[in-house]
């Protein structure tokens, strides 16, 4: 089974964490492992269908994509306080970026089968995601034992303000794998920035699948000028609290949330 080496704590199966000692950025940290791992789950054994026969690539494409950019927030947000408030933060972050690149590596191959690259089809499918499945529990559980060093560190004041980074980091972040891209501590956060636009650009020309979040909501009704502009009649403006036109759309070209593939899953 994908993913059978997580333990079925809340906490990626992490010892060194009480539920009671949880602080809002360790919720951000080690929240998402449960939804990729069940998107690593899914893609391992997607396949076609005459229903649906590009499944593989969206499946696929959206656990590419969640687990790039929880890797790249992770190593901007989180990686240089440890290494600032920590005797051992230069230790813990080198493993952890030495487990992403291995994880950038192995998700870059995967997507090369999945498109046909002329030198990557012969790769052993099979392998990938088994290679894949260990190293998200190398992942899981090193960040939790990160996580653990930051609870006894941080004052929960500063828990809240590095979790509302990195909540908001995570949506601005590459949704690619790179390999080659740098993971010293100077130049990753500006490699970040040029591949997260290289990348938004390429999933619109490809009419590629990516999780993200729904828009905020607008506090304002639309005014004539925006009425004018998207040709929508006055009566359909938004009241204040609902989002633009109150059609509270979640999804962004072809763009689709990770909570909302997830139900989907679960009642397919």
């Amino acid at each position: 089974m994908w993913g059978s080496g997580r333990g079925s704590g809340p906490l990626g199966g992490n010892a060194d964490l009480e539920p009671s000692a949880q602080a809002p950025l360790v919720d951000a940290l080690l929240g998402p492992h449960e939804p990729i791992v069940h998107l690593l789950g899914e893609a391992a054994a997607a396949s076609p269908s005459l229903i649906n026969p590009r499944k593989p690539f969206e499946v696929i494409d959206t656990f590419v994509a969640a687990l790039s950019q929880h890797l790249a927030a992770a190593e901007d947000v989180v990686h240089p306080v440890v290494r600032a408030r920590m005797s051992d933060g230069k230790t813990l972050t080198m493993a952890q970026a030495h487990i992403a690149r291995e994880m950038d590596f192995v998700m870059r191959q995967i997507e090369t089968c999945l498109y046909g690259e002329s030198h990557a089809i012969a790769l052993p499918w099979p392998l990938l995601w088994d290679r894949m499945d260990m190293l998200m529990n190398r992942h899981m559980q090193a960040e939790g034992q990160l996580a653990a060093h930051i609870v006894a560190t941080l004052s929960p004041e500063e828990h809240e303000k590095l979790a509302r980074r990195f909540n908001e980091t995570v949506e601005r972040e590459p949704t690619r794998p790179h390999p080659y891209s740098p993971h010293a501590p100077s130049l990753s956060r500006m490699a970040h920035r040029f591949w997260a636009f290289a990348d938004r650009a390429l999933d619109t020309m490809d009419n590629r699948i990516v999780p993200h979040r729904p828009p905020r909501l607008n506090p304002k009704p639309d005014s004539l000028l925006t009425h004018y502009l998207t040709g929508t009649a006055l009566e359909s403006a938004a009241e204040p609290g609902e989002g633009p036109r109150g059609d509270g759309l979640l999804h962004r070209g072809r763009g689709t949330r990770l909570d909302d593939r997830l139900a989907l899953s679960s009642r397919a």
